[in-house]
């Protein structure tokens, strides 16, 4: 048989047994509260070599059919069933995010939610969206009706330990806090996918750099999440054989006057060359409206989380999938949900970078 028509059929065999396990698991054939058959035991019943199977299981887990035991065995994720007695009753949860200063939400939270919503089905869960900007309303409100509760932002420790005796897990938390669970989105590499693309692509045409957004820190410090972002940025700068002298870091304050007078102030001093990794897709819309005001337009703008601001200023954005965000919450709280709350896991989420 010639050599190609010999991997066709390995690779249609893998393919075969990869959708048998996944009905298996989809059957219940493997409980959820035991480890799946060991790899000998399945290279037998389908006469298959030991690696072929550790790759397949690999996909299985990709997949999120199955997840990792501290033993190295692996368990159904019973992400299809609500719970480890399989009642087929719909998990109940709280999205508890959080308000800023101005009383408004966070939009790259909402469409998390949202992710949720509509994947509700397939996840099997019900959500509800509770939203609290001073957090010691939550200590004041009873959450009997939920079976989970996924806290989103900028929560301490104190709120995540008042919740642990419920399915408990995190989202875009900030490290500083400490929390044992949670998906969180890996800012220092879409920092680093940022500055290598702009490089690659633009660095004939960029004079100075400038790292622009308002932070919680100001006037010395980048909140967490820009921080994380400005690290990798400055890394592949560095890496890619550029000067840190080309990069301006400019901190802009929360206040709302003190804040627009210093778009304006930069917005006046902008100069051919200049281009901007604006750290909020919010910081992107007031970065294009303080240049147009002083009749002023610039090809080089860069934002994270590829919103509506995004789309409608054509600008070339990360985009952490906030669909997979979902995702990983949903399998996080299946597994917390057998393994107990001694259960710890912290999932990343990996920017893409939409070009435009």
């Amino acid at each position: 048989m010639p050599k190609n028509k010999v991997f066709k059929s390995v690779h249609i065999q893998s393919d075969t047994i990869l959708q048998s396990l996944k009905e298996r698991i989809s059957a219940g054939e493997f409980p959820t509260d035991k480890a799946i058959p060991p790899v000998r035991t399945l290279g037998e019943h389908y006469d298959i070599s030991r690696q072929t199977i550790s790759i397949l299981l690999k996909r299985l887990y990709e997949d999120n059919y199955i997840y990792p035991m501290s033993n190295g065995r692996y368990k159904a994720n019973p992400k299809y069933v609500p719970n480890s007695v399989d009642t087929g009753t719909p998990l109940r949860l709280c999205f508890l995010a959080e308000k800023n200063i101005q009383g408004l939400t966070n939009d790259y939270q909402t469409r998390i939610y949202q992710a949720l919503q509509h994947n509700k089905k397939r996840f099997n869960i019900e959500v509800d969206y509770q939203i609290h900007y001073d957090k010691n309303e939550v200590f004041q409100k009873s959450y009997e009706a939920y079976d989970s509760i996924i806290l989103v932002g900028n929560w301490p420790i104190e709120t995540f330990d008042y919740f642990n005796s419920k399915i408990v897990t995190s989202c875009v938390t900030p490290l500083n806090q400490h929390l044992p669970r949670g998906v969180r989105i890996d800012n220092v590499y879409g920092g680093e996918l940022l500055a290598s693309h702009i490089i690659k692509n633009h660095h004939q045409d960029i004079k100075r750099m400038k790292l622009i957004g308002v932070s919680l820190d100001y006037p010395n410090f980048w909140h967490e999440q820009f921080s994380l972002r400005v690290t990798g940025f400055k890394k592949a700068w560095l890496e890619h054989g550029r000067s840190l002298n080309e990069i301006e870091e400019i901190i802009l304050p929360e206040d709302y006057q003190a804040m627009i007078n210093a778009w304006i102030k930069n917005a006046k001093e902008h100069k051919e060359g200049d281009a901007y990794f604006a750290l909020s897709d919010k910081d992107a819309q007031f970065l294009v409206s303080s240049l147009a005001s002083e009749g002023k337009k610039c090809p080089h703008i860069f934002c994270p989380d590829n919103s509506e601001i995004a789309l409608k200023n054509n600008l070339t954005s990360l985009f952490p999938d906030p669909e997979k965000i979902a995702f990983a919450i949903a399998h996080q709280l299946r597994v917390i949900e057998i393994e107990g709350p001694k259960h710890k896991q912290l999932d990343y989420i990996t920017p893409e970078l939409i070009v435009r």
